[in-house]
């Protein structure tokens, strides 16, 4: 996931394609939130297929809309963030007991004074319980 951020935000055509739909100006970390929360829809995988922050973004111009799970958009949001200069990392976390695997993926981006979290399948300001984390900076 985080080589597929890296290369989306040295991409000149995605670079093209976020500042159009960003600006050139430097946006907050909410301003990347509120700009790409409204083109998402969640889309459950039974199988996993990753989709490039490329793919994702040209679904806007094809069907209308952003889809993914949880690290298909964290993906995207961390490119983005990427772009405009934003230190961002990868949080992986298990919640289930009966589960042994890592569950959900989101995003921690730096603000300037601490990590944000970031995570447009779920509602702003839903706090997250977690009995294992895993990071990974982009």
């Amino acid at each position: 996931m985080a080589s597929l951020a890296r290369r989306a935000s040295k991409n000149p055509e995605f670079v093209r394609v976020v500042v159009g739909l960003l600006g050139a100006a430097r946006p907050s970390i909410n301003q990347i939130d509120e700009a790409l929360r409204p083109l998402y829809v969640y889309r459950e995988e039974w199988e996993e297929v990753v989709r490039t922050p490329e793919w994702m973004l040209a679904d806007r111009d094809r069907i209308g809309r952003i889809e993914g799970d949880c690290d298909d958009i964290s993906t995207l949001f961390a490119a983005v963030a990427v772009i405009y200069g934003y230190r961002v990392r990868f949080v992986a976390i298990r919640y289930s007991r009966t589960v042994s695997h890592f569950e959900h993926v989101f995003v921690e981006a730096w603000d300037g004074g601490a990590w944000r979290m970031v995570d447009l399948t779920l509602e702003v300001g839903t706090e997250i319980q977690a009995l294992e984390v895993m990071q990974q900076g982009v």
